[in-house]
């Protein structure tokens, strides 16, 4: 049975890099991958995820409107008519930035299609009590899901939530779906809990 599995981290925890390493595995083994990221964020490029250590790979980008069942029943129909076989696994790169409706039709691909689909993204948004909508309805949807742990920037404790800093200030409120990295006068920081309310910043 096919399974939709969601794995979720801070910023800043290897995500994209755990998807790439996850994807290399499964072409060595000479099987057939789909990766795919919301066209939403852009800081690699549309056609592209990229860790942060440099390892890329190519990607279909997908904005609001579009239904990712359809993009993958396409892909489907191409492999079979250039006699490749069949798809062995999607991967999604970013999936806070899907809508809940795309989730909806990742369920359609896992369960009608019969394919496994595995996310990796961000649960909490930066905003204050906030955790991104797509992300809610992924993990009830999930049949697994996974942590991937980091440290807080500025303790021992575990990363569990994103300070945004906006020419040095903390914003906690705003829009929920804001691209951003970890550098520069615009950047998040992946904290604990306690210095996300109390960050040690002069």
């Amino acid at each position: 049975m096919a399974k939709l599995y969601v794995y979720y981290g801070a910023m800043n925890t290897s995500k994209s890099l755990n998807l790439l390493a996850n994807v290399h595995t499964y072409e060595e083994q000479g099987k057939n991958v789909l990766l795919m990221k919301p066209s939403f964020d852009s800081r690699s490029g549309l056609g592209g995820i990229d860790s942060r250590v440099g390892i890329s790979h190519n990607c279909f980008s997908f904005d609001d409107e579009e239904d990712i069942a359809d993009i993958v029943s396409d892909y489907i129909i191409d492999l079979d008519i250039k006699g490749k076989g069949v798809i062995d696994c999607v991967f999604i790169d970013e999936a806070q930035f899907m809508t809940r409706e795309q989730v909806k039709q990742v369920v359609e691909i896992v369960d009608d299609y019969g394919i496994n689909v595995i996310c990796y993204g961000l649960k909490n948004s930066y905003v204050d009590g906030v955790i991104f909508d797509s992300m809610q309805e992924l993990m009830y949807q999930a049949n697994n899901i996974y942590e991937i742990k980091s440290s807080c920037q500025w303790c021992n404790s575990k990363a569990t939530h994103h300070l945004r800093i906006v020419n040095g200030v903390p914003v906690r409120d705003g829009r929920q779906n804001i691209v951003g990295d970890i550098k520069g006068e615009d950047k998040y920081i992946s904290c604990c809990r306690k210095h996300y309310y109390n960050p040690p910043i002069d």
